[in-house]
């Protein structure tokens, strides 16, 4: 019988041993069956949602940068561009190269071609008609240049046609020019023969020799296999122009001497203008004279002053003596073949020595023999003192007699030479110029040919096939593009601590794929945005460097003929590129406007049309050439030189501003013979203080060394002195905003002044910072130089009178305009660094593994000039963002250990410590 007890409370807990047992749920199979088809349903739904989720990503990606510098998010740049361009674009993504170093950046580890792809995607997102195509295999980069070939294969097959008949051509012009050339040779071996005393003869021949080989070395050229996947047309087409240029020239120039020569021997088979009669006549005046003036010396007493009572006589010698130099000059300049005639040239008696001289110039020699008499003889000298030169005086004129007798007898022999024409040389003369022109007419009409081929839009991208990891960009209607891997993934600005710093082995790029691919967009899909204006000076060759067969044009010293890499830079970001030597005009060229032809600026639109507007216009300043203190200046012509007229007519149309300034350090160099050393000064600088507050110290070069531990001395650097790193930059530019990361290297960069001039208003935008120890600029090269050389450790220390940091390189000056508006001027004083042989050569640098080390040219330096044209032509919308790097943090070696000991040890330690004491808490409660 159970017993109650009735002071138990119901809801204690009953003990386990009295607890009654609790059956179990209980499922029927039907109830298991539903369960089961519940938990696939819902697997099935996930699944599907998955899949649904994915394909609409892939067709509909959509991305947000949650980055704080905005690495990885498309510029609005990019996207505008994108917007604006009405037209289908593809994106090519030709990466699959099997080098480590191109696969995966060495330091950060980032996959080059995935983030390429990241971007097209963003691209394709961004607009309405493109395209992304990946084609990294080898096939797929065939098909892609047999797609791009069929393209264009009318204008292909006209190169191709082209190319064919210029390999055919080679026998039939060595075969017409093969009978030229035995004739020639066997006359050039006749002593009978007359061709055979003629220049022209033996340049025939070897004209005639070398044109088949210039045949046979182009085609060689052509036979080569091609390296990459698409044929260089263009390279091919350019290989055949310079050949025919270079073979009609040289035909043509055989064929007008050959012409020279036949003429040459017609007149002088007939009436040869009276020159031997004359000169004849001439040479019997000149010794009647000679004799009278003999003998009138003899006979002068030596009391009297010779001079006076010799001066008819004298004077009558040496005008006959002109007349015949002058007679044979103009029978030499109406037959120019006569100076090829090899005997023309004599070997006379110079008063003990002998010279070689033309007929013409035969007279000289005892003209100047009398000459010098004479001014003796004109000296005061005291009475009686003539006896006692006479005599040396009278052997003087004796020798300028006989000299000029003997001239008159060459001169004889070398115009009756001159007549002897023999058979076979007149029949060779009068077929010669219908022979070559058989040989040269099909040459003519191949380079005609060559000259009118059309354009092609492949141009150039045959190199750039050849090379991994590419991106093409192609825009319906327009050039394609080809960016390459130096492109698209620059190096970072990184600068070795020493020449051999093992960091430096890894090359660390940054991602610059945002600003080649809009500007690349950019220029093949809209219109020109602005005209740049190259002010320069290139004058015809000096004189006196002509005579040293140095012919180059008189430039200055950052010369407009090696801007061909910025010019091209300059067209590819869609700005038109125009030239104004003031050597050849003095007033500014017409306006330029966009998208339309040259032919077409001076049409009238009709009325209905708004009126056109010209591109906003940015002048580009060189300097001009150097004066010559050596040069006699009084001997040149009005206008050949640099002057004032050329300042005022640049300064006019740069008085609104918006014009660049370009200088350079100009190495020291003596003013005139015994001068010291100087830098002559840069030749804007009076209007750009007076105007804008700012001066070029082009006296002082920048100089970058590797510090020491003592202040102010440096170990030399090579690399650095060549390739000198600066781009501190003006973060808050539009100018410098861009290239505050990117690699600028400089050359030859000189500092600038910035003073106060009322109204102006600067900005420093490439600077080199106070806390920048390794640079100073110097105005004593000179012993920099001595310090290199003479101090085997190559140290070099800053002198007192060098200028340390801070040092403005680049450098903006504004000022509001009467009408209200902004006028802007920009120094940049490193132009040196603009300049072909610079942006585009590879930099040498030297590393213990590799040895000597080429690292990618600084190709990014143009970008500065094409930045600076955007803002100063109102176009700052279209200036590239440039690439984003995190700016590397430079440990001082005796701070690394707390560094590494902290990270490594202590701060582990502390989570454990902080990890095992909330497990203990827990455990307690």
């Amino acid at each position: 019988m159970a017993i109650e007890n009735k002071n138990q409370d119901p809801a204690a807990p009953v003990p386990l041993s009295e607890a009654p047992e609790v059956a179990g749920p209980s499922f029927s199979a039907g109830q298991r069956l539903g369960v089961g088809l519940n938990v696939l349903l819902t697997v099935a739904i996930a699944s599907a949602l998955l899949v649904v989720i994915n394909f609409v990503a892939s067709t509909l990606p959509a991305h947000r940068d949650w980055s704080s510098l905005g690495r990885y998010s498309l510029s609005e740049r990019t996207r505008k561009i994108v917007r604006d361009v009405d037209k289908p674009i593809t994106l090519t993504i030709l990466y699959g190269s099997q080098d480590p170093k191109k696969v995966r950046d060495e330091v950060t580890g980032v996959d080059y071609k995935s983030r390429v792809t990241e971007l097209a995607d963003e691209i394709r997102s961004a607009g309405k008609k493109v395209t992304v195509v990946d084609a990294a295999s080898t096939d797929d980069r065939a098909a892609l240049a047999a797609r791009l070939e069929n393209a264009q294969s009318p204008q292909i097959k006209s190169y191709k046609d082209l190319i064919s008949d210029f390999q055919a051509r080679q026998e039939k012009v060595t075969a017409a020019l093969e009978p030229q050339e035995k004739s020639l040779l066997t006359l050039a071996a006749d002593n009978a023969a007359w061709l055979r005393y003629f220049r022209q003869t033996s340049e025939a021949i070897d004209q005639f020799q070398r044109i088949p080989r210039e045949f046979s070395e182009a085609n060689d050229e052509l036979k080569k296999p091609q390296a990459g996947p698409m044929a260089a047309y263009d390279q091919q087409a350019e290989t055949v122009k310079k050949t025919l240029k270079s073979v009609v020239d040289e035909l043509e120039g055989t064929k007008k001497s050959l012409v020279s020569l036949k003429e040459l021997a017609a007149k002088m088979a007939g009436d040869d203008g009276g020159v031997t009669k004359n000169t004849k006549a001439i040479g019997e005046d000149l010794a009647k004279e000679f004799k009278a003036l003999q003998a009138a010396m003899a006979a002068t007493p030596a009391t009297t002053q010779p001079a006076d009572a010799l001066r008819p006589q004298f004077q009558k010698v040496m005008q006959l003596l002109a007349k015949q130099g002058r007679l044979l000059a103009q029978f030499s300049a109406d037959q120019p073949a006569v100076t090829s005639f090899l005997p023309w040239y004599m070997q006379v008696n110079a008063g003990g020595r002998r010279m070689m001289l033309a007929a013409e110039q035969s007279p000289m020699i005892p003209a100047s023999v009398l000459n010098q008499v004479f001014n003796e003889m004109s000296q005061n000298l005291p009475a009686g003192q003539y006896a006692k030169f006479l005599p040396d005086w009278a052997k003087a004129v004796e020798f300028a007699a006989n000299a000029s007798a003997e001239n008159l007898t060459r001169i004889q022999a070398l115009l009756n030479l001159l007549r002897q024409i023999d058979a076979n040389s007149k029949q060779f003369l009068d077929g010669s110029d219908q022979q070559i022109e058989a040989a040269l007419a099909p040459v003519r009409e191949l380079r005609d040919r060559a000259e009118k081929l059309p354009a092609l839009k492949t141009a150039g991208l045959a190199d750039k096939f050849k090379q991994e990891n590419l991106l093409l960009i192609e825009v319906a209607g327009a050039t394609p593009r080809l960016l390459d891997f130096n492109e698209v993934w620059p190096q970072v600005a990184t600068m070795p601590r020493n020449e051999m710093d093992a960091k430096e082995r890894q090359t660390r790029r940054t991602f610059n794929g945002d600003a080649a691919v809009g500007s690349a967009i950019l220029s093949a899909g809209k219109d020109r945005l602005a005209e740049v204006v190259f002010v320069h000076f290139t004058g015809q060759p000096n004189p006196m460097m002509m005579q040293m067969q140095q012919r180059g044009p008189e430039e200055g010293e950052i010369p407009y003929s090696r801007m061909n890499t910025l010019r091209d830079r300059l067209e590819k970001a869609n700005i038109k590129v125009t030239e104004w030597n003031l050597a050849r005009d003095i007033k500014p060229p017409a306006p330029a406007y966009g998208g339309e032809d040259e032919a077409d600026k001076s049409a009238t639109p009709p009325a209905s049309q708004p009126a056109r507007q010209p591109l906003p216009r940015v002048y580009v300043v060189l300097p001009p050439p150097l004066p010559n203190p050596m040069q006699q200046r009084e001997q040149e012509e009005p206008g050949a030189k640099f002057g004032p007229q050329h300042a005022q007519a640049v300064k006019e149309a740069i008085q609104d501003g918006n014009a660049i300034f370009l200088a350079a350090w100009s190495y020291p160099r003596p003013m005139g013979m015994m001068g010291e050393p100087v830098s002559p000064k840069y030749e804007w600088n009076g209007y750009l203080k007076e105007e804008w507050g700012l001066t070029v110290q082009n006296d002082a070069r920048l100089i970058q060394g590797i510090p020491t531990s003592e202040e102010g001395a440096y170990n030399v650097s090579g690399t650095r002195i060549r390739w000198m790193l600066v781009n501190r930059f003006d973060e808050n530019h539009p100018v410098g905003r861009p290239l505050n990361n990117r690699r600028i290297l400089l050359e030859d960069a000189a500092p600038i002044e910035l003073s106060d001039v009322e109204g102006v208003t600067h900005v420093q935008l490439l600077e080199v910072p106070r806390s920048d120890r390794s640079t100073f600029a110097t105005r004593d090269i000179m012993n920099l130089q001595n310090q290199i050389e003479n101090q085997p450790q190559a140290v070099i220390r800053r002198g007192d009178k060098d200028m340390a940091p801070p040092l403005c390189v680049m450098a903006e000056a504004s000022r509001t305009t009467d009408k209200g508006g902004k006028a802007r001027v920009i120094v940049f004083a490193a132009g040196q660094s603009l300049l072909d042989g610079y942006v585009d050569s590879p930099v040498a640098r030297l590393s213990e593994e590799e040895g000597l080390r080429l690292d990618p040219p600084p190709d990014a330096n143009p970008e500065i000039l094409v930045d600076s044209v955007y803002y100063l032509a109102g176009q700052k919308d279209w200036i590239a963002a440039g690439p984003v790097a995190f700016p590397p943090i430079n440990v001082p070696d005796k701070r690394l250990l707390p560094i590494q000991i902290m990270v490594i040890g202590v701060w582990p330690l502390l989570v454990l410590l902080v990890g095992g004491l909330v497990i203990y808490l827990r455990r307690l409660h």
